[in-house]
């Protein structure tokens, strides 16, 4: 009974897609403390991908959020774009 409400001929149900849409973590749905954050969330902020949250995670602990500008492969332009989605304190967020 429940994969009929799953899916139907193979496709599912629209409705399901857009709950498990408005559920996953996007880039830019997190204010991420860069302290705690794990790497999933980390790659929710725009212009972090996977190498890039390792290398924030192996630079902990921050104590401002330029800070991260140390932190390789986080230039100029990696920063601006990144920075109003960053913290150092409190717990990641939604946005």
């Amino acid at each position: 009974m429940a994969a009929s409400l799953l899916a139907i001929d193979g496709r599912t149900d629209p409705i399901i897609d857009l709950i498990k849409k408005q559920l996953e973590l996007g880039k830019g749905d997190l204010i991420v403390n860069v302290n705690t954050a794990t790497p999933k969330e980390l790659e929710t902020i725009p212009c972090i991908g996977e190498a890039l949250a390792r290398e924030i995670i192996k630079a902990r602990s921050y104590e401002k959020v330029e800070d991260l500008q140390d932190v390789k492969g986080i230039g100029d332009y990696t920063f601006k774009c990144m920075r109003p989605f960053v913290t150092v304190e409190g717990k990641t967020q939604r946005r």
